[in-house]
């Protein structure tokens, strides 16, 4: 069985994601931000990271970096609704900069459709 680790500071997002993935067959830890990710990474073996971009305490990019150290093999997917997006030369969508920045696997847009993600987590642990 697959192990899943959802990191999101929004409760009910973060809730309905576990709840998709456990009905997928997933054993699927959970995190409210960066910092107890890391906990759970630090005694668990997760195959792959659902993280959130923009969080308090530690951001999904920080996170990625710091999961990946531990387990380099772990596939991950960034997620986002907010930030700042491309409306100068200096701005950054540090959804898109999270493949460069972290080697994040993929990146999705919130809001999304639960079969998006269950395709991209389909994709990554096959």
């Amino acid at each position: 069985m697959k192990k899943m680790l959802i990191v999101d500071d929004v409760n009910d997002l973060r809730i309905g994601l576990v709840d998709i993935f456990n009905n997928e067959g997933f054993e699927v830890y959970e995190a409210e931000n960066g910092n107890e990710a890391m906990k759970i990474i630090d005694s668990t073996a997760i195959d792959i990271l659902v993280t959130d971009i923009l969080m308090p305490e530690m951001d999904g990019i920080e996170l990625t970096k710091a999961a990946k150290q531990k387990l380099p093999n772990l596939r991950t997917i960034a997620i986002s609704g907010g930030g700042r997006q491309l409306k100068s030369s200096q701005d950054i969508d540090y959804l898109k900069q999270s493949k460069t920045l972290a080697g994040v696997d993929e990146i999705l847009k919130k809001p999304f459709q639960p079969t998006e993600i269950i395709q991209l987590v389909k994709n990554l642990s096959d």
